[in-house]
C-alpha cells in the first residue's frame, strides 16, 4: 500500500507542476535571426547549395537550381530585406545580451545595404569579365558546386540544364540598361567579348563544364564509370545545343555595344556617379571617408614604401631603375616555365608554402579552423582577368576551402607567391572565414554569410596577415620574399589612389596602367567600383586596434588573444570591430589588475564553488557565498543546473564590464520562490530547477558578489557534452519540472515510509534532496539523504529507488544529465 501512495504523490505532484504552464515567452531575437535567415536562403537557391543550409528532400531541391538573374528577383530581395527591418526594429536592443546586439547591429548595417543598394542597381552591368553572370554561372559548378556522391553529380547536370536560362536573363537585363546607355567602358565590353568568345572557343567536350565534372566525379569514385560516361555525355551535349547558343546571344549583345561605348572608366561618366561611388565607398570601407581622404591616404602610404623598398633593393645590389622596374626585373627571375610543367610546379609549390604556414601560425593563434584548405589554378577560361580569390568550405565538410590562383603569365612567378598565400589562405581568409563558419557561438546568418561579407575587415584581414608574417620573420634571410610582401602592400597602396582616381578624379586607364597596376586589375576596379579600398583602408584599422592594445597592456599583451578576439568577433564593420577589441581589452585590463594570487579560473577550480563530484561529462558542484564574499572570476563553458538552496541578494560583474544590480540568482539563472524574509532558507517546492545552456554556445566569465546578509547557497550539475536532442527518457515515465537539450529534472515527494518504485534514465541521474526529509538513494551503492544539499549519483541505465526512513516527507530533484 505505501508504494501505490508514493506514486499517487508523485504522478499528483507532477501533474500539479505540469498543469501550471507558464506564459509563452516574448519572441526572442535569437529566433528572429533563425527565421529570418531561413526565409532570406529559402530565396536563394545559390546561397542555400554553397552553404548546405537545409537538409533532406528540401536541400536536395536547392542544388537542382540556379538564383535568377532578373530585376524582378532583385527587387523581391529588397523588398525581404526591408521586411526585415521592420521586425529587427521590434526587438529593445537594450534587453539583449552584449552578443545578439552586435548580431542585431550587423544585421541591421548589412540590410540597409541590400535597401541602399537598389538605387544604384543600374551601374552595374549583367555582362562583365570579372563578375558577370558569364563568370559566376560557370563558377557555381566548377567550384562551388561538390561532386563527392551520385546524387551531387545528378545535381551538377540538373543545375548545368539551367546556365542557359539564366544567362538570357542577363542578356534581357543588359538590352534593358543598353536602351538606358549604361554600358560599360569599350575596354571593359572588348575584354568580356575575348573572355566569353574564348570560353566557347573548344569543343564542348573540352569545355571546363565538361571536363572539371569529368575529373571531379571519377576521383570521388561515388559512380559507376558506365554511369558516369553517360552523365559526361549529358553535360557535353547541354553545354553544346544550350550554353553555346546563350553565350553566342550574349557576345551579339556585347559586340553591338563597342561602337556606342566610350574609353572614360570611371562611374563620374554617369549622372549620379558621384553619389554611386561615395555609396561604394562606405560599402566597402565601412567608413564615411571620401574619395579625396581616401587618395591622400594612398599616396602617403605609397611613398612610404616605395622608400622602404629602395632601402632593401640596395642592400641586395639593386640600385638601377625605379622601384617598378626593379620589381620587374625580380619577377623574370623568379618566373616558372611557362609549360604544363611550369604550371604543375608553382601549384605544388602553393600548397607546399600553405602546409609551411599552418606550423609557423601555430605560434601565434590559439584558434584555427577544423577544415583544410589547398590550392587550385583557375580554369584557362578565366585566367587573363581573374584574381587570386578563396572559396570557403560548406560546413559539411564536402568540401575543402580554396585558393584559386589564375596562371597567366604574369602570374607564373615565384615572387610575391608566399604574400599571395597568406593572404588567400594562411593566415588570411582561411583562418577569419573558415573559422567565423565554425564558431557556433555566432548566429547562424554570420556563420554562413548570409547577407554577404564585409569586405573591409575580411580583406583587411588578410592584408594584416600579409604583414604579420612579415613582422613575425617568417622572411628571415629571404629578402626577396620580404620584397614580395612589400610589393603586395605597396600594390593595395596603390589601388586607394587608382581606385579613387578612376571614379572620382577622371582617370584613364592607361595613367591608371602608368601608375603601377596591371590592366586586368584596372577592369576589375572599373566593374566592381570601391572594393579594392577596403584592403588597406581595413589593414590600416587593425594595425591601429593593435597598437592600442599594446599601449593599454604594455607587457601583458598576448599576439594570440588579440588575434582570438579579433577572430571571435566575425565579420563586422571596422566600428564594430573595434567595439569587439575595446571589450577584449576591458577584460585584459581586468586581469591584469586582480589581486596576487587570484587569477580567471574554471567554474569548478573557484574557490566558492567547491566540486563534488565528476564523471565523464558531468560535474557537481555546491555554491556558498556568506554575506560580503566575492568570488574569483570563473569561467563558464557548459550548460549547467541550478537549485538555489538558500538565497540572498548577490549581483554579477561578467569580465570587463560593471558590475549588474543585486539579484537572486548565480549566473542569471532565477532564485528559488522569494521565502518570508529575505535569505531564509527556502523548503521544498520552494526550491526550482533552473538551467542557462547559452553558455554552450556563448561561454561567459564573470564573478559574483553577495551584497545580501545571509548565506547565499545553491547546488550546481553542468554537462559538458552536446545533449540528447531525442524527445523523451527512455528510462523514466514521469513529466519533467525542466526539460531542454542537456538536462530534464523530475520533482519527486516520498511522504514517510514509502519509497518510489526501481526506476532509471537514460542518462546519468543526479538526485538532490530539496528539503530536510531524511531517506536513501538505492542502486548499487546507497546514498543518504541527511540535510537539504544531500546528493546522489547513478550511472546512465542504472535502477534506483529512493526510499524514506524519516518521519516526514522527503523531497528530491532528480536530474537525467542528457547526453
Amino acid at each position: 500500500m505505501k508504494r501505490a501512495v508514493v506514486v499517487l504523490v508523485l504522478v499528483a505532484g507532477i501533474a500539479g507542476v505540469s498543469a501550471q504552464q507558464p506564459p509563452a515567452p516574448p519572441p526572442s531575437v535569437t529566433n528572429f535571426f533563425n527565421e529570418f535567415t531561413t526565409e532570406w536562403v529559402h530565396g536563394n537557391p545559390n546561397l542555400a547549395a554553397s552553404t548546405r543550409y537545409f537538409s533532406g528532400a528540401e536541400q536536395d531541391a536547392f542544388e537542382s537550381q540556379i538564383t535568377p538573374e532578373t530585376a524582378e528577383y532583385r527587387a523581391s530581395r529588397v523588398a525581404l530585406a526591408k521586411k526585415g527591418l521592420e521586425q529587427l526594429a521590434t526587438f529593445d536592443r537594450a534587453r539583449m545580451s552584449e552578443a545578439d546586439r552586435l548580431s542585431a547591429d550587423l544585421l541591421q548595417w548589412q540590410l540597409h545595404i541590400v535597401v541602399d543598394a537598389e538605387k544604384y542597381s543600374d551601374y552595374s552591368f549583367p555582362l562583365e569579365q570579372f563578375g558577370g553572370a558569364n563568370v559566376n554561372l560557370p563558377n557555381i559548378l566548377i567550384v562551388n558546386h561538390p561532386l563527392n556522391t551520385e546524387k551531387d553529380a545528378e545535381h551538377y547536370i540538373a543545375r548545368l540544364y539551367l546556365v542557359s536560362a539564366r544567362m538570357y536573363e542577363a542578356i534581357a537585363e543588359a538590352k534593358k540598361l543598353a536602351a538606358k546607355n549604361m554600358i560599360p567602358p569599350r575596354f571593359i565590353i572588348r575584354a568580356t567579348i575575348t573572355q566569353m568568345q574564348q570560353f566557347i572557343g573548344t569543343p564542348a567536350a573540352k569545355n571546363p563544364l565538361v571536363t572539371t565534372f569529368d575529373q571531379r566525379v571519377a576521383a570521388s569514385k561515388a559512380v559507376p564509370d558506365a554511369t558516369r560516361e553517360a552523365m559526361r555525355g549529358r553535360a557535353e551535349k547541354i553545354v553544346r545545343e544550350q550554353l553555346y547558343p546563350s553565350w553566342k546571344q550574349g557576345i551579339a549583345l556585347l559586340q553591338s555595344l563597342v561602337g556606342k561605348a566610350t574609353d572614360d572608366a570611371g562611374l563620374w561618366r554617369f549622372k549620379g556617379g558621384d553619389a554611386a561611388y561615395a555609396f561604394a565607398l562606405r560599402r566597402f570601407t565601412t567608413t564615411s571617408l571620401t574619395a579625396d581622404q581616401i587618395h591622400e591616404i594612398g599616396l602617403k602610404r605609397v611613398a612610404e614604401l616605395e622608400k622602404q623598398m629602395d632601402e632593401i633593393f640596395r642592400q641586395i645590389g639593386k640600385t638601377q631603375g625605379s622601384v617598378k622596374d626593379r620589381i620587374a626585373q625580380l619577377k623574370k627571375e623568379e618566373a616558372y616555365p611557362l609549360t604544363e610543367d611550369g604550371r604543375t610546379q608553382i601549384m605544388a609549390d602553393a600548397n607546399a608554402m600553405i602546409r609551411d604556414a599552418e606550423k609557423r601560425a601555430a605560434l601565434m593563434f590559439d584558434k584555427t579552423p577544423k577544415a583544410p584548405v589547398e590550392a587550385r589554378p583557375f580554369p584557362k577560361f578565366r585566367e587573363a582577368n581573374a584574381a587570386a580569390n578563396y572559396t570557403s568550405p560548406p560546413s559539411d565538410g564536402s568540401r575543402p576551402g580554396i585558393v584559386q590562383i589564375p596562371l597567366r603569365p604574369e602570374r607564373m612567378t615565384k615572387f610575391g607567391l608566399r604574400t599571395l598565400l597568406y593572404h588567400e589562405g594562411v593566415p588570411g581568409h582561411h583562418f577569419q572565414i573558415a573559422l567565423e563558419g565554425e564558431n557556433t557561438a555566432q548566429p547562424r546568418f554570420r556563420r554562413v554569410r548570409a547577407f554577404g561579407a564585409i569586405s573591409a575587415l575580411v580583406e583587411g584581414w588578410g592584408l594584416y596577415a600579409e604583414r604579420l608574417a612579415a613582422e613575425s620573420d617568417w622572411y628571415k634571410d629571404d629578402p626577396i620574399g620580404l620584397l614580395g610582401q612589400l610589393d603586395s602592400e605597396l600594390f593595395r597602396a596603390r589601388r586607394l589612389v587608382v581606385d579613387t582616381g578612376i571614379h572620382a578624379k577622371h582617370w584613364t586607364r592607361q595613367q591608371a596602367i602608368d601608375y603601377g597596376i596591371e590592366a586586368s586589375e584596372i577592369e576589375r576596379y572599373v566593374v566592381n567600383p570601391g572594393q579594392a579600398c577596403s584592403y588597406m583602408m581595413g589593414e590600416l584599422k587593425l594595425l591601429e586596434m593593435r597598437d592600442k592594445a599594446k599601449k593599454t597592456l604594455g607587457d601583458k599583451f598576448n599576439i594570440r588573444d588579440f588575434h582570438t578576439a579579433v577572430l571571435s568577433a566575425g565579420s563586422l564593420p571596422l566600428v564594430q570591430v573595434e567595439c569587439a577589441v575595446d571589450a577584449y581589452l576591458r577584460k585584459a585590463t581586468a586581469v591584469a589588475s586582480l589581486p596576487k594570487g587570484e587569477q580567471v579560473v574554471p567554474v569548478y577550480h573557484e574557490p566558492h564553488h567547491r566540486q563534488l563530484f565528476a564523471h565523464d561529462t558531468t560535474r557537481i558542484l555546491e555554491g556558498q557565498f556568506p554575506p560580503g564574499d566575492t568570488s574569483w572570476y570563473h569561467s563558464h563553458n557548459e550548460p549547467i543546473l541550478y537549485l538555489t538552496l538558500s538565497t540572498s541578494t548577490q549581483r554579477t560583474q561578467n569580465l570587463g564590464d560593471d558590475w549588474n544590480r543585486g539579484r537572486g540568482g548565480e549566473g542569471g539563472a532565477p532564485a528559488a520562490a522569494p521565502p518570508a524574509s529575505r535569505g531564509a532558507p527556502p523548503a521544498g517546492r520552494g526550491v526550482r530547477p533552473a538551467s542557462t545552456t547559452s553558455y554552450y554556445d556563448s561561454p561567459i566569465t564573470h564573478r559574483i558578489q553577495n551584497v545580501g546578509d545571509r548565506l547565499y547557497r545553491f547546488m550546481a550539475i553542468t554537462n559538458a557534452s552536446a545533449g540528447d536532442e531525442s524527445g523523451s527518457d527512455e528510462g523514466f515515465q514521469g513529466r519533467p519540472e525542466l526539460n531542454n537539450r542537456w538536462f530534464r529534472a523530475y520533482r519527486i515527494i516520498v511522504p514517510p515510509g514509502g519509497k518510489t518504485e526501481p526506476h532509471r534514465h537514460s542518462g546519468e541521474a543526479v538526485i538532490v534532496s530539496v528539503n530536510d526529509g531524511k531517506g536513501v538513494a538505492v542502486g548499487p551503492m546507497t546514498w543518504e539523504f541527511s540535510e537539504q544539499g544531500s546528493w546522489a549519483w547513478f550511472d546512465k541505465d542504472t535502477p534506483h529507488e529512493i526510499r524514506n526512513t524519516g518521519t516526514t516527507p522527503l523531497e528530491v530533484i532528480e536530474v537525467d544529465v542528457r547526453h
